[in-house]
């Protein structure tokens, strides 16, 4: 199943990596400002999607990087997130 996910990470240097090994996966991607409600570590985050979560995960591992956290993201107004367990 293809979803919409958000990766928050400890550093932006991060976040971009992650960012950049989306591009070159042609992975849909945005670097996009951490939502206050997921964190105030880095002022970046990763929206990816859709996308398979396990192609997400085994891309994001295979860079090397370890998000602080991934979330599911559902439609609607408000968009809601839901924390997801990965193994990035």
């Amino acid at each position: 199943m293809n979803d919409i996910f958000v990766l928050t990470f400890h550093t932006t240097h991060d976040a971009l990596t992650a960012a950049a090994a989306c591009a070159d996966a042609g992975i849909p991607h945005e670097k996009i400002p951490t939502p206050r409600a997921l964190s105030s570590e880095c002022g970046f985050a990763v929206q990816a999607g859709p996308v398979p979560g396990a192609k997400l995960c085994g891309l994001i591992k295979a860079a090397g990087l370890r998000p602080e956290a991934s979330y599911l993201v559902s439609g609607g107004i408000p968009v809601t997130y839901s924390r997801c367990e990965t193994e990035a």
